[in-house]
């Protein structure tokens, strides 16, 4: 199973992008538009996505101005 979650430098869950069964060396362009789990936008800050599969977990941060 692969996920690709965003979560706030609170470290809350603020939306899932991805979660599901992949096929390994597929890949996938994933945008976020910038909104939480309920729609909203979500407030200037920075943001740290985890990316997991099976074999390793990466992070990235990312940046929102508003």
């Amino acid at each position: 199973v692969c996920s690709l979650k965003v979560y706030n430098s609170a470290g809350e869950l603020v939306r899932v992008l991805l979660e599901e069964k992949r096929q390994a060396g597929i890949y996938q362009e994933i945008p976020w538009d910038g909104k939480n789990m309920e729609g909203e936008d979500v407030a200037s800050g920075i943001y740290v996505l985890y990316y997991t599969n099976r074999y390793e977990t990466r992070s990235a941060r990312v940046l929102v101005i508003r």
